[in-house]
């Protein structure tokens, strides 16, 4: 016998999970959360601001993103009434996770995924299965409709998979092969976790040793790591996250800089202005100055 092709093992397994569409009245936000799924949104109407670990992401109608696994994010409030389409997965292919581990730039825009029409592909969804979802979770006793369902299910499943793969054919063609070429999928990793727990322990007296131990990684594998990925060091980008509550203090408080110093468990209030002249170019007690005169100014007109 001559085989044309032979393949021994050909299993792709997917996670869908908290898959939901759903209408946001304007004001609504939701809370920081973390987990080990990716998440997919789509705006399907409206606009939304998405944070993700330190930096914002707007999409309006048409435009998707992809939020990696293990950072931190929320949505800010909403300007308008917005429509989401949202899902969360994850797949036991190391390769194709990898490519999304990868992700520079989590945005793509209306139209740039060429090889389907999103909106179309939501809507055909939404029609197709609309009545699918409404009845998963729901006991039914006759065998016949719940073996249909999990047939339905499993075609619903192919389509997000598709889909998932179309996704993940665009992030490949649009790597930087020279970040992928330095950064492993493992030091991502390590580089995202490490920028999580700087962000939660900042006003903690947080040290780059004790995150390194928790993660289980030397100081200077999580250094090289986080340098790869964010193109700063452990240490620089605590100190970005430090000035950006020293900002919000100095702008919407009455601490003095000594108390501001001591919150952000800066040595002295000498240390902490010299800290902040780096960073920003001018003293702290400037800086408040300026802020405070400009708002009243702004109160006036």
């Amino acid at each position: 016998m001559q085989h044309v092709f032979h393949i021994p093992n050909l299993y792709n397994d997917i996670l869908l999970d908290t898959f939901h569409y759903g209408c946001f009245e304007k004001g609504w936000s939701n809370s920081n959360c973390r987990h080990f799924l990716y998440e997919f949104i789509y705006c399907a109407k409206g606009s939304i601001v998405q944070w993700i670990n330190g930096a914002t992401y707007s999409l309006k109608r048409g435009d998707f993103l992809i939020i990696k696994q293990g950072l931190q994010h929320h949505t800010l409030p909403l300007v308008e009434e917005t429509e989401l389409f949202v899902f969360h997965f994850d797949l036991n292919n190391q390769q194709v996770r990898s490519i999304f581990q990868m992700i520079e730039d989590p945005v793509v825009r209306s139209g740039h995924l060429q090889t389907v029409s999103l909106e179309k592909w939501v809507d055909e969804l939404m029609k197709d299965y609309k009545e699918l979802f409404l009845q998963v979770g729901e006991r039914d006793t006759v065998t016949r409709t719940r073996l249909s369902s999990s047939v339905a299910l499993l075609r619903m499943q192919s389509k997000v998979l598709d889909l998932i793969g179309q996704i993940a054919e665009y992030f490949l063609q649009e790597c930087n092969w020279n970040y992928l070429s330095m950064a492993t999928p493992a030091q991502i990793e390590i580089a995202h976790n490490a920028a999580y727990q700087l962000e939660l322990q900042a006003l903690n007296g947080v040290r780059i040793f004790g995150i390194s131990s928790h993660l289980g990684v030397s100081r200077s594998y999580l250094c090289e790591s986080f340098k790869l990925v964010y193109g700063i060091s452990p240490k620089e980008y605590l100190s970005k996250i430090l000035m950006r509550h020293a900002k919000n203090e100095l702008q919407n408080s009455t601490l003095s800089i000594e108390k501001i110093a001591e919150k952000l468990h800066y040595s002295s209030a000498a240390h902490f202005s010299k800290a902040f002249r780096s960073n920003e170019g001018i003293t702290p007690s400037h800086y408040r100055n300026l802020t405070r005169s400009n708002f009243i100014s702004f109160s006036r007109t």
